[in-house]
């Protein structure tokens, strides 16, 4: 029982992206490997292996705190007050202060792991992830 909820539980998690732009896993090594140096080769290609990906596959960072996608949008001076806000209310009101507008009206794209797969082996760090879209 308690697997099931568990499994249940990761299929509904909520992962954002602040752009909504896919990439090949063929340009993500071409930036992160080649132009950056972020991974080895090795390291890439292993977890290429590991979930049987191809360099054409589509993939797209993102993030499982909303807080972060928020913080991408805005201007970087509200990082700090992005980040310790509490509760829904004061983050709404910071993107108020920049926009205008309510935080149902910002570009955010929402994603499970119905529409692919999560691998957190590619972390950004900042709870940045890899979703590569299923086929």
């Amino acid at each position: 029982m308690i697997i099931k909820f568990k499994i249940f539980e990761n299929n509904n998690k909520k992962y954002y992206n602040s752009h909504g732009y896919f990439m090949t896993i063929k340009d993500l090594y071409n930036i992160e490997v080649i132009e950056r140096e972020n991974y080895s080769d090795e390291y890439f290609k292993s977890i290429m292996n590991n979930y049987n990906l191809n360099f054409d596959d589509n993939c797209i960072w993102v993030t499982d705190n909303i807080k972060n996608v928020i913080s991408y949008i805005l201007p970087a001076s509200y990082y700090n007050e992005i980040m310790s806000s509490e509760t829904y209310d004061e983050l709404n009101n910071i993107v108020k202060k920049d926009t205008g507008s309510d935080i149902s009206n910002l570009n955010i794209f929402e994603y499970t792991e119905k529409d692919g797969i999560i691998i957190k082996e590619f972390d950004d760090g900042d709870n940045g992830y890899l979703l590569v879209l299923k086929k």
